[in-house]
């Protein structure tokens, strides 16, 4: 082979590399501004949830409110309606983690009476690879908070919620991402220990013969359907 042919070569692969290369690069940077774009729109919606909070803070007139707080497990469920009782209000974010709802807490519950605090936190610090000790950990400074706010409190822990681990026709295994039963159990055996607060088994309701959230009760494997908040809600009406 030539010289002129080894020129040519080397000139090809450097080509190629170099092209590889600027498509990855501008790959992530699509995906960096893509990602930049996500966290601005949820940091505003963020917000805006917490300004509603404010407001609906001062309309609530009863001065023995029950408050639901957590993640979109709580958003999501229309606790009004599905109890019947105008004083039991919802507090919930999407995308919660303990540690966000932990700095979340003090403007969430100022201005409101309240005689019980129920929270349902800590699926979305596993998304976020949060070690389960580390979990139990903002749990137990969650509660703590609530009890220093008020120290009359009665503060309910309700177990976080299992998950639909098989793939079935309506089960999005995407969205459940790396959440395990096993490492749910594993929580919910310490929150069960944990001290100022009453903890609510809900998972036995939920599951099935396997271990799993029953497909019945979920949307696609996280998140409830109507069923399954029928299920907890009848569930609670015993201990609220």
């Amino acid at each position: 082979m030539d010289g002129l042919h080894i020129v040519l070569l080397i000139t090809i692969f450097v080509f190629i590399v170099l092209t590889i290369w600027f498509y990855r690069t501008r790959h992530q940077n699509i995906k960096k501004a893509e990602d930049n774009i996500f966290r601005l729109f949820m940091n505003g919606a963020y917000e805006n949830r917490l300004s509603w909070f404010k407001v609906l803070n001062t309309q609530a007139k009863d001065k023995k409110n029950t408050v639901f707080i957590g993640d979109s497990l709580i958003e999501e469920y229309p606790i009004q309606e599905m109890f019947g009782r105008h004083d039991y209000l919802n507090r919930g974010i999407g995308g919660d983690t303990t540690e966000q709802l932990l700095k979340r807490l003090d403007r969430t519950l100022k201005g409101l009476h309240y005689h019980q605090v129920v929270l349902l936190i800590g699926t979305n610090d596993l998304s976020n690879n949060i070690s389960p000790e580390k979990t139990i950990n903002h749990i137990h400074q969650i509660v703590d908070r609530i009890k220093h706010l008020n120290q009359t409190t009665r503060v309910l822990i309700l177990s976080v919620l299992p998950v639909t681990e098989e793939k079935m026709s309506h089960i999005d295994l995407k969205t459940v991402g790396v959440r395990t039963n096993q490492t749910i159990d594993i929580m919910n055996k310490a929150l069960k220990k944990l001290e100022g607060a009453v903890f609510i088994d809900l998972n036995t309701k939920l599951k099935d013969q396997k271990g799993q959230l029953n497909p019945l009760y979920t949307r696609e494997g996280l998140h409830l359907s109507p069923q399954g908040y029928q299920v907890i809600t009848e569930a609670l009406k015993n201990v609220l």
